[in-house]
Parts: structure tokens; sequence; C-alpha cells
């Protein structure tokens, strides 16, 4: 006998199927019949199919497997997170959890009391793929807090079944970076019971576009997420009826690198009865069990209809608004505190989860959301606050662990042996106007797109026009005012960096063109190709646009974890430094700096003596840590820092530091540049 869960989409996908023997004189049939069992005295109430046998003898207990409740939810750059379910579980029923992380696809978890784990498939590439259970669980909503590192994005899907489970056979299967179109992972060995549940879990990144996939053959869906190309997962199960070995196939809907568990699970203590129909007298008796005055329980969709505006925090620096549209709603405008964030297409009787990013730690904010019908008539406004909480723990960074803009410089490193001519030359005769550019002028400005920001097909029209570069861009994102017209939009649902450099919105036409534009990994190492390749980029050098920004929260929180980024006037021609992918340099000079070095300021210089404001200190601190990397020419030497453009307030101001901080006093004679290596 098996139950039939109707096919959901949700933050994992779980079905099952059932197999049966062939039926005897004295059996009846049941096909989608509804039916409620009981566990420990709960009960679970859902459809039953299968072949139920009327005996002349008592018969053990066989056990029973129902999916009870399932939920799903991604979660952007999270260090931890906390599953739950849409109400409360039944105690001695067991949670099976499907986490798909994007990363590296090596993330580790740390695991709350209670859950145990089944199987990891981390090989580098992500997503990394993992299937926890927790056996006999309390009766709760939510059972602990995950910790992941390094920090990701990470979705998960979760369970709730109707048994005591106690695991049986595992079995895995990857991909790794090789796109495919299905991916089969089968159970080591054969069942080892008759009746088991089967769940099969697979995730997917590197998409071009979000799968819309379903269960694996023989397989009901249970739950899934998949609004994002990057950490997309799906679960199913199957319950079976006598021992064999089992494997699922999963297709995908857009070929992308792919994983897999599948594990099958007992129930030693039998679980619950199944349910039998009454004896009677006559040889078929009425199949049909009495069904319970519960509604048959569905999956909870993704994410879970809200009535009003729910607004939660997420950590200091952003916030997640989860809303349903009513019928009839066609467009949707989000604002905080009265500024349009964005406007996109959405249909009525959907849910909006929307998280707004660049907010500020302790902070109250206000957001508003408009929905207007099909004929733009506003049919819809709805309002609510939330307040950040402090930050926790260090703000978090770019590009991979293994990225040049993240890896603290060696003791005792090279030097190289014209250094000193170019300090000479190239830094200390400029030195007057130092700076940090951090201005609504010629900063690097950083926008966050979400999973419904409009999809635009950016123009060119200057450099690598023949490459199509397509990106999410909320309706807030502002370029620089200055020449450079750079703009960077994040879009944290699939860890893509769209850089732009002379950016141009055309507001009558809805489109976005650039003199050129490029689109990258947030979780790669850091420029536009790879180590020792030539390829353009929206900064000179070939970096990704963001790499070595300086941003407000890493001044108030007292330390910068990255290289910085440095433009200067006296750059060298000719001559490409790694890891630098292109140069812009300007003179045939050895003693000129090429794009691609990388400085230190001297560990010796004692920094916290020095009379300066705490900015400056902090900076200093990290150009002896980590160093900077020379990306572009310009005027003055500059370290990039984010202005407050797209923010909508001024984080600079709230910590002190003025707009630019002026940076003469850093004593740039104190400088070295590490040992050159051509590209």
């Amino acid at each position: 006998m098996a139950l039939a869960i109707p096919s959901v989409l949700l933050a994992g996908v779980v079905g099952y199927a059932a197999t049966s023997p062939a039926l005897t004189s004295n059996a009846s049939l049941l096909n989608g019949a509804p039916c409620t069992v009981t566990l420990s005295g709960a009960s679970y109430s859902g459809t039953c199919s299968g072949a139920f046998v009327q005996p002349t003898a008592t018969p053990s207990p066989t056990p029973t497997f129902i999916i009870a409740q399932s939920n799903q939810q991604l979660f952007t750059m999270a260090a931890s997170f906390t599953p739950s379910l849409p109400g409360a579980s039944h105690a001695g029923s067991s949670l099976v959890l499907l986490v798909s992380a994007a990363g590296d696809g090596n993330s580790s978890f740390g695991l709350p009391a209670g859950w145990l784990r089944v199987a990891d498939v981390t090989d580098g590439n992500p997503v990394g793929l993992h299937l926890f259970y927790y056996p006999n669980a309390p009766a709760a909503t939510s059972f602990g807090v995950f910790t992941q590192s390094p920090a990701a994005n990470v979705a998960y899907t979760i369970a709730e079944v109707g048994a005591n489970l106690s695991l049986d056979r595992t079995g895995t299967a990857t991909s790794g970076a090789t796109a495919v179109g299905s991916l089969t992972a089968s159970l080591s060995a054969p069942t080892s019971a008759p009746a088991e549940i089967v769940f099969a879990g697979f995730g997917a990144s590197q998409g071009a576009t979000p799968q819309s996939w379903g269960a694996p053959g023989g397989f009901s869906l249970v739950n899934k997420q998949d609004s994002n190309p990057v950490s997309e997962l799906i679960l199913s199960a199957e319950v079976v009826s006598a021992t064999g070995s089992y494997s699922a196939t999963q297709t995908l809907t857009t070929p992308a690198w792919a994983k897999g568990i599948v594990a099958s699970f007992t129930d030693p203590s039998g679980g619950a009865p199944v349910p039998s129909p009454t004896p009677t007298a006559t040889p078929t008796p009425t199949p049909t069990p009495s069904p319970s005055p519960s509604v048959t329980p569905t999956p909870a969709p993704a994410p879970s209809p809200v009535a009003g505006l729910s607004i939660q925090p997420l950590n200091s620096y952003s916030a997640q608004l989860l809303w349903t549209a009513p019928l009839g709603v066609a467009r949707v405008q989000v604002l905080r505190n009265g500024r349009l964030l964005d406007d996109f297409t959405f249909a009525g009787g959907a849910t909006l989860a929307y998280t707004d990013y660049l907010l500020w730690q302790s902070t109250a904010y206000s957001y508003e959301v408009k929905s207007f019908d099909a004929g733009a008539t506003l049919v819809g406004d709805v309002s609510g606050s939330v307040t950040t909480p402090a930050q926790s723990g260090s703000f978090p960074v770019l590009y991979g662990p293994a990225s040049f803009w993240n890896q603290p410089i060696a003791a005792n490193p090279a030097i190289d042996g014209n250094s000193a001519a170019m300090v000479s030359t190239a830094l200390t005769t400029y030195a007057s106007g130092a700076n940090m550019a951090n201005s609504d002028a010629w900063g690097k400005p950083l926008a966050y797109a979400n999973a419904v920001s409009r999809l635009y097909a950016v123009g060119c029209t200057l450099y690598d026009c023949a490459i199509s570069v397509a990106g999410r861009i909320p309706r807030y994102a502002t370029p620089v005012t200055g020449s450079d017209h750079h703009l960077i939009v994040i879009d944290p649902t699939t860890n893509t960096e769209l850089d732009q450099w002379e950016s141009s919105y055309n507001a009558l036409a809805d489109a976005w063109s650039a003199g050129s534009r490029y689109s990258g990994p947030t979780t790669g190492w850091g420029a536009n190709c790879s180590p020792g390749q030539h390829c353009d980029g929206a900064v000179a050098a070939g970096f990704a646009a963001f790499g070595g920004v300086v941003r407000p929260e890493e001044i108030a929180q007292g330390h910068i974890d990255h290289a910085l980024f440095m433009a200067m006037p006296y750059t060298r021609s000719g001559f490409l430094a790694c890891p630098a992918t292109h140069t812009d340099g300007i003179y045939n000079d050895p003693a000129a700096i090429p794009e691609g070095a990388h400085l230190q300021l001297d560990p010796a210089f004692n920094v916290d003596a020095q009379p300066w404001p705490q900015y400056e200190k902090v900076i200093a601190h990290a150009l002896q840590t980590y160093g900077v990397y020379v990306g572009d020419s310009g005027g003055t030497l500059s370290f990039a820092g984010e202005p407050n453009l797209d923010r909508g307030y001024d984080a600079w101001g709230l910590i002190g530091v003025p707009n630019p901080p002026n940076l003469s006093s850093l004593p740039w004679g104190s400088f070295r540049v590490l040992q050159l290596q051509a590209c």
C-alpha cells in the first residue's frame, strides 16, 4: 500500500511510488482513496493506493510511510539557517532534509542536536548536495540552527514522514563540471527490508535558466526549490514493497552541473498500521477507510502564501519581504522609505519573496508594495517596517576563498628588483592627491537584483559587442556620474556579477546599454578570464569590477578582509603583470607601475601610532595584510570605494568618513612592489 501525494513545486522535490505483488482472491484494490493512519496516537491524512489483503489471521504490522507536510526556502550568502515546517510536526515522526549549497560545492555543515548525516556530494563544483534526517523527532515547527562554512547561497527542502525512520542504503552521483540533461543515482546495494521508503534528492547549478523539473519516473514529488540556476534542488520519494536495487533518474529541463543522492529507510517499529477494510461475509470488502475530517494534506507551495506584507531581517544588511499578490495583479513595485527599488511583472495569486540589500545595521526601514492590474491601474498598496539587527561576525567578502583578492600576503614576500624606483617615480610623486574614490562620480556603485527583477539584454556600443550579455537589473540601479559610468549588479540567486563601463539606461525604451559589459561568478577567482589568459573587462586590468572595493561596513567593523583596488596616473605600457588580463598602461618606462602589480605597505610601519582617523588606519592595515592591486589608469592615486549612490542613504556619513577622504598622509615611500610576473 502506498500514499499518493500530489505533485507540488517546493524547495526540493519529494516523490514516492509503490509496487505490490499480484492480487489474490481475497484482495481489495484502493486507488487514490482518502485514508487516515495513526502513529503514536497521532493521525495522518492522505490518499491511499494499493492492494489490501483480507487475512485469515491477524497479520504483523506493516510499515506505512506518509509525507505529512513539507517546506522549502532559499537563503542568500547564509552562514546559518533554520529549516522549518509550515505546521507543527507529530511527536515520533521523522524529518528528511535536502540541502544544496552554491559556493564552490565544498560547503561543510554543522548539525544541531538530533540530526544525522545521510550523505554529502562535494567535489569542488557547485552545487554541494547534502541529505540529513532526524528520527523520532519531537513535535515542533523548527529543529535547530544549521551552520554553513563558508557562507553561500543555500536552499533546502524539509519533509515530515509519519514513521520512525532508520537509514538502510545510500548512493550518490555527480556530473562534476559537465552540464548534463539527466543524472542517475543508485543505491549501493539492494534494500534489506521488504517495505521501505526511498528518497531521491538532486541538485543543479550553472544552468542557463532555472529548472522546471518534476519527480523522476516511479517517484512522486514532495518539494523543490528551483527559483534560481545556482543552488536548485528537488526531493522525491517512492515507497517500495519488495527488496531490490532501486535507482532514480532525474531529468533536467536545462543542462546543468548536477548531483544526486538516493537513500532508503526502514521503520523497525512497524510504524503506523496499514488501514484494512472491515471484514464482511462477501468476498470483496468495501475498500474505503473512513476519511479524517481534515483536508488531505498538500505540500506547501514555495513560498507559502502570506496574508498582508511580512518583512523579516535576514542579517544586518538585508531583509526579505513576503507577500501574496491578489488575483488580477500583473505588475508590482517595491519601495523602501519611499524610494523605488524595483518594478516588475508579477502574477496574481503568486507569493513574492523579495530580498532588499545594502541596509545598515540596527536601523529601521519602512517598505511599501504597490500592485497594478494589466491596465496599469493601482489595485493594492500594503506597507510594513523592519529593524535590522546589529552586525554579527565579519562582513562577507566577494569571490572564492582562493581568489587573489582574498589571499593575505605571506611573510617575507619576494620584492621586485625595481621596486624602489617604481615607488619613487609612480607613488611618492603623486602622493599629495591620494584619496579613496567613494563619491557618486568616481566610486564603484553596487546594486542587487532579485529573481523577479527584470531581465535585460544589455546593449553594447564599443568593446566585445559580439558577445551577448544579459542580466537582471533592479530599477534603483544607477551608474556613477563620472565619465566611466561604472555599474555593478550582483544577482545573489545566481551568484552572478554584471559589470558595465559607460553604462546607460534609456527610460523610454526600458533598455540598458554600455560601452562594454561582462558577466561572471561572484564565487570565482576575481577576474574575467583564467590566470594567464588575456581578456577585457569593465575595468582596464580585466578584473571583476567590484574586486578590491572598500565598503562602509568594512570601515565600521574595523577591518577589511581583502586586497584593495587602485588607479594611478603613472602606469606602464607594454607590460601586463599577473593577475591582470588586460592593460591600458600609458608610459613606456620601467619605473612606471604596470597594471596587475601587487603593492604592499611595509608591515613594519607602525600604523596604530599615527595620529590618523580610524578609517585611515583600517585602510592601512589592509594594505599591510592583503595589499593593493593596480587595476586602472587615473588622474590621482585612488583606492576604489563604494559610493552612497545606490544605497539611498549616506552610509559613509554614518561612520564619519569624508567623501572623498584624503589619504596623502599614508607613508607612500614605505610601499613596496612585490615580485612582478609577466602575463
